[in-house]
């Protein structure tokens, strides 16, 4: 398993990833990449889809996307327990993203201002170009 779910091609500038990616945070604060396999999807409902990503160690990250929500999940024996989802784009380029706050993203695009709620787990900003998502005990979720 040599990929990492996540990683958008193209996004990052001069070496720095750019993407969605699961970490682990490490004692330091830091954070490091969590080794995934390839993702498959599954249309689960004609409006609903299953993303599941192998973790390398062990057990695999869930997405169940509905057009409600958006929830995440490691599990399965081996799966992180101190896993978090980062975002992050190259310091050099501009985003949407306005603030960043315990409960939610908010962001403007032409002109309008948007929210993107996490009501399970939490977000906060990390440096300027990057957001880190820690899952409460059951994982991630994000309501639409």
């Amino acid at each position: 398993m040599a990929t990492h779910f996540g990683v958008a091609i193209g996004a990052g500038r001069d070496g720095e990833l750019a993407g969605i990616r699961l970490v682990r945070m490490k004692p330091n604060g830091g954070f490091e990449t969590i080794p995934t396999g390839e993702p498959t999807v599954k249309e689960t409902a004609k409006d609903a889809l299953m993303i599941n990503v192998p973790i390398a160690a062990g057990g695999e990250l869930t997405i169940d996307c509905t057009p409600n929500s958006m929830t995440f999940e490691a599990t399965g024996v081996g799966a992180p327990k101190d896993w978090a989802l980062e975002l992050s784009w190259a310091s050099s380029q501009k985003t949407a993203v306005k603030q960043v706050e315990p409960q939610a993203i908010k962001y403007q695009h032409n002109g309008f201002d948007y929210s993107l709620k996490c009501d399970c787990g939490s977000v906060q900003k990390r440096g300027e170009s990057a957001i880190v998502i820690t899952p409460s005990d059951t994982g991630v979720r994000f309501a639409f």
